[in-house]
């Protein structure tokens, strides 16, 4: 099954939406977008969000997010890798567009502001380990640059106006 819309050489081309049906006084639809499960050999289908390519500008955005509600929480947003029962687990990766002429995209991942209270947050680990071996390595790091200076590695807390600024601790588990 194939949905494209329309062409246009010298103006924006055709839009495809996707909507669920809107409940005026319950919840809205569900949209399922996933591929079939794998028979009894093979990998299950590939699954691909992307916009296209451009050659003069940028190319599109994409963006995945859920909406804001005005009576509650707004709702949350899941990206998990599958679980498997042989071999390493799947790899999950956000990386940023590189750049061959000027400097590279930037990643961040900031927490959610509270306007009367506190702000969320942010929790970067690995994994308990299992019966057996190790928990995961954690590493924050610059790259290695060539030419000139790698980038700087910073570590503190925000500044305070009617309070302590919060503290850093660096420490190493009991055994």
């Amino acid at each position: 099954i194939a949905i494209f819309a329309g062409s246009s050489s010298g103006t924006t081309a055709g839009r495809v939406s996707i909507m669920t049906g809107h409940g005026s006084g319950t919840t809205s639809g569900s949209l399922l977008l996933r591929t079939h499960d794998a028979g009894s050999a093979g990998e299950s289908g590939l699954l691909v969000l992307s916009t296209g390519y451009s050659t003069s500008g940028n190319s599109g955005a994409l963006y995945i997010g859920s909406g804001a509600a005005t009576g509650g929480r707004s709702g949350s947003v899941y990206v998990t890798v599958g679980s498997g029962v042989s071999g390493s687990g799947g790899e999950m990766r956000l990386v940023a567009g590189a750049s061959s002429v000027g400097t590279g995209g930037s990643l961040s991942v900031i927490t959610g502001y509270g306007s009367t209270g506190s702000s969320g947050i942010l929790l970067l680990k690995t994994a308990d380990s299992g019966t057996k071996g190790v928990a995961g390595v954690g590493i924050v790091s610059t790259g290695f640059a060539t030419e000139g200076n790698s980038g700087s590695l910073l570590v503190g807390t925000g500044a305070a106006t009617g309070g302590r600024s919060g503290s850093v601790y660096v420490t190493a588990g009991g055994g």
